[in-house]
């Protein structure tokens, strides 16, 4: 929902008022919060701020040469980093957007850091202040977490989540001194509802972006889901440092971890409003997927280097019953640095795997592809069947196969949300182009790499092989219905002709045979007259049924066979052409013997080249030559004519040409020589009978 006017003018002027508010307070807070900083709290006692050290950790930074006033300098800058990211991102997002959505994260935000504890405890009248905006931040949370990207209830039990996320806020005000009090629940009941309050959350989050997001909903999931996953980590880290108990393990207090333990729990919190700034914003969107891969790898082998040395450190001192040896620490130095390089080898390998699919396994890739494809029985299911798979495999948003359709490229199977940009990978089948491999850039990467392109072109070359036999396919199905509807067309012709035609004809003889007959008796010179019209009738008709036999199967083919009637049919039109054109014919005597329709295609190419050259040519002189060559018949049409346009189109007479030597498997092609003139060549595989 987008505000406008006054709606967004009084938005906006309650957001600067809470980020006001809340900066006050935090920076009334600091100097209360640098006295506690800066002052130990007892071993056993309570603290009087998570971050309070105890003498033990004073101690350790005493010797490591730092006070307790530099730790206390230390962690106020931390949060005076971590505050101006907060509300840096905040307003940013607030001063830039519109929406209400986005001023609601501002919101959450610039309230989620309010503490106030030292400040209340110092100036009882900043109470009420402090409580309501802890209360904001409270109840922003879960509403925050359900509605985010885009500020949708997806699905819409997410509502009665957010709902009851606020009870426990507004009930102890509202339900005071009742039995339903949340304050008044045992510690059991709380902890069982907000678990199933952060699996709902959890669960709606996961149902979003399998089902109800696009390529940036998911990208901006992306970054809320590594920011928390981040924090989780470094969580993890910490229970593994505390569950081995380093500091009885080796009778050591090291103050540089414990200075980089409160940095990496200010820089996994401070990750939260980067990642939501940049979701929101869209700046970076990409980058997502490399520093989660880069994330995991490092993060789980810090994880595992740092549970194995401690778990090292733990198990012999415990058999050896010693402390801070240095034998121990040179063991597990020395294991832990044999084991880390293949540790980081196969940790790298399950992230690629995770993040970006199985392109660090090519030959699982290829292997996966052909158990696909042979699986896959339709012919057309093939090429969608190697866009998904390539896709899944590799990690892509988009893939896609384009096939070559005359000049141009369709794409006949495609898997994904399109992208912008796209990445082609011919498809190339005996050096002939097939068509194109497209292929969406992975969110993140501005290009492949080199490992990808090689893994993409062997691909490629397997798809070629593919294409081409979908192609092949597709033609073959495509020149069956053509054979089919040409008989059926031929069909048609054949019968229009013997009923139309002599079909009419000679029931018209019959009549007149017939009328003949009566009067050549009674009236002789009138039947001679009538059987000389019958006689005329039916010496046309022989001539019409030589005509359709003739458009069936030329019989000069019977009578001469192919070379001499080529001969023949070259004389006509040499002597038949108006300008003085001569016609060489370069051919053997014989040929072996040809299929039917070879022969029968091969004379009908033969005369409608040559009629060609007579119509169009104004040559004087054409050579036709035939020939055998590695089982091709060969038959060039050349002439010194005056040739072709450079950007001529095929007419009926060459679509013709293309279409008979097409069908029988042969190719076509016209040059235009550097002498002048045209040069057309067709060739026809041929087997013996």
């Amino acid at each position: 929902m987008r505000l406008t006017g006054y709606s967004l003018l009084a938005a906006r002027f309650l957001f600067v008022a809470i980020a006001l508010l809340s900066a006050i307070v935090w920076l009334s807070e600091l100097p209360g919060q640098y006295g506690i900083l800066s002052t130990t709290c007892p071993e056993q006692g309570n603290c009087l701020s998570y971050s309070q050290i105890t003498p033990t950790a004073a101690n350790a930074l005493n010797k490591a040469g730092f006070s307790v006033a530099f730790y206390a300098a230390f962690m106020i800058s931390l949060s005076v980093v971590t505050f101006t990211i907060f509300h840096g991102v905040a307003w940013l997002i607030a001063w830039r957007s519109d929406r209400w959505f986005p001023l609601f994260v501002s919101t959450f935000l610039v309230t989620v850091l309010t503490g106030g504890e030292a400040l209340v405890a110092a100036n009882p009248t900043w109470e009420l202040p402090v409580t309501v905006l802890r209360w904001i931040g409270a109840i922003f949370l879960t509403p925050f977490l359900c509605l985010f990207p885009d500020g949708r209830f997806v699905p819409r039990w997410t509502i009665p989540v957010v709902l009851l996320s606020i009870f426990p806020y507004t009930g102890s005000l509202l339900l005071e001194g009742t039995l339903i009090n949340p304050e008044k629940w045992p510690v059991w009941l709380n902890m069982l509802f907000w678990l199933g309050l952060h699996l709902a959350v959890l669960g709606a989050q996961i149902f979003r972006y399998r089902h109800a997001s696009g390529t940036v909903e998911r990208s901006q999931i992306k970054w809320l889901l590594y920011a928390v996953g981040l924090n989780l980590l470094f969580m993890s880290i910490f229970l593994v440092w505390e569950m081995f108990d380093w500091e009885a393990a080796t009778g050591q207090h090291s103050a540089f971890i414990l200075l980089f333990r409160q940095l990496l729990e200010e820089l996994g919190f401070a990750m939260l409003p980067l990642a939501v700034g940049i979701a929101i914003m869209r700046h970076r969107l990409w980058q997502i997927n490399l520093l989660i891969n880069r994330t995991l790898v490092f993060g789980s082998l810090t994880v595992c280097v740092a549970g194995l040395y401690i778990l090292i450190i733990g198990y012999l001192s415990a058999i050896l019953q010693t402390r801070g040896n240095l034998l121990i620490s040179l063991i597990g130095t020395g294991v832990v640095a044999v084991l880390f390089q293949p540790l980081r080898e196969k940790l790298q390998k399950a992230a690629d795997r995770l993040v970006y699919g199985d392109r660090s396994d090519p030959y699982g890739i290829i292997s996966r592809l052909g158990e696909k494809l042979s699986a896959a029985a339709p012919p057309q299911t093939l090429l969608q069947t190697v866009a998904t798979t390539v896709r899944e495999a590799m990690g892509l948003p988009y893939a896609a196969i384009a096939l070559k359709d005359g000049d141009t490229q369709t794409i006949v199977a495609s898997d994904g949300e399109a992208v912008p940009d796209l990445h082609s990978f011919t498809l190339v089948f005996q050096q002939e182009l097939v068509g194109q491999l497209l292929l969406g850039q992975r969110s993140g990467e501005d290009s492949f790499t080199t490992r990808d392109l090689r893994l993409l072109e062997d691909i490629s070359r397997q798809v070629g092989v593919v294409a081409q036999t979908v192609q092949l396919t597709q033609q073959l199905r495509r020149s069956r219905k053509e054979i089919v509807s040409a008989r059926e067309e031929e069909r048609r012709r054949l019968r229009r002709d013997l009923h139309d035609g002599m079909g009419s004809t000679l029931a018209a003889l019959h009549l007149q045979a017939g009328q003949a007959l009566e009067r050549i008796k009674s009236d002789p010179d009138t039947a001679e007259i009538l059987l000389e019209e019958v006689h005329a009738e039916l010496r046309n008709t022989m001539g019409e049924v030589r005509r359709v036999v003739y458009d069936l199967r030329p019989p000069s083919l019977d009578e001469l066979g192919l070379i001499a009637s080529l001969r023949a049919r070259a004389a006509q039109l040499s002597e038949g052409s108006q300008a003085t054109l001569k016609i060489l014919i370069e051919a053997p005597e014989y040929l072996p013997t040809l299929p039917a329709a070879v022969e029968v295609a091969v004379y009908r190419i033969v005369q409608e080249g040559l009629n060609n050259v007579v119509r169009h040519s104004q040559a004087s002189v054409c050579r036709l030559r035939i020939f055998l060559e590695e089982e091709l018949l060969h038959i060039e049409i050349t002439d010194d004519g005056i040739g072709f346009q450079a950007d001529y189109k095929e007419g009926v007479g060459l679509k013709s040409i293309r279409e008979r030597a097409e069908e029988l498997g042969g190719t076509f092609l016209v040059e235009l020589p550097k002498v002048g003139g045209t040069r057309l060549v067709v060739k026809f595989p041929i087997r013996g009978e």
